[in-house]
């Protein structure tokens, strides 16, 4: 059930020593970025495992990566050759 989720979710967060509050969906949001980011899992896996039906709505996930990506790079000294 949801509540029982939730508390999964709550006793997870403990173990790991989080001390902020942590919602279903941005632990949703965090287990897509890690499947895609840090896995390399592929779009209709990690839509089946967020228990989607299509890609549809894992693509958005691919963006913040980019994103991240882009902004990671950002950060690096520039090199004078």
């Amino acid at each position: 059930t949801y509540w029982a989720c939730l508390k999964d979710l709550r006793n997870w967060k403990n173990l790991a020593g989080i001390d902020k509050k942590i919602t279903w969906h941005c632990a949703r949001h965090s287990f897509a970025m890690n499947l895609l980011g840090e896995s390399g899992a592929d779009m209709k896996t990690t839509a089946s495992l967020m228990g989607q039906s299509s890609t549809k709505h894992t693509e958005k996930y691919t963006r913040a990566l980019d994103e991240l990506k882009q902004r990671a790079i950002k950060k690096l000294p520039k090199i004078e050759l």
